[in-house]
């Protein structure tokens, strides 16, 4: 189960963001699946300000879940 979903606040975990902006909100989750290797992630896309991030959910931290707002 993805640790995030649509809607939910989010920050980068190392809070290095050309941007300036240290809260995202999250637009989509998805699974990402490598066929060679066998593995699958979790990926997570999100706006910071102007800027769309698409990385691993490790690379985000929850600030408040969207049913918590």
């Amino acid at each position: 189960m993805a640790k995030f979903k649509a809607g939910d606040l989010v920050e980068l975990r190392d809070k290095i963001h050309a941007s300036g902006c240290s809260v995202g909100i999250v637009t989509e989750v998805r699974r990402v699946e490598y066929i060679e290797t066998d593995a699958t992630m979790t990926v997570v896309q999100a706006f910071f300000g102007v800027d769309e991030l698409t990385l691993s959910e490790n690379d985000f931290v929850l600030v408040r879940k969207l049913d918590e707002i």
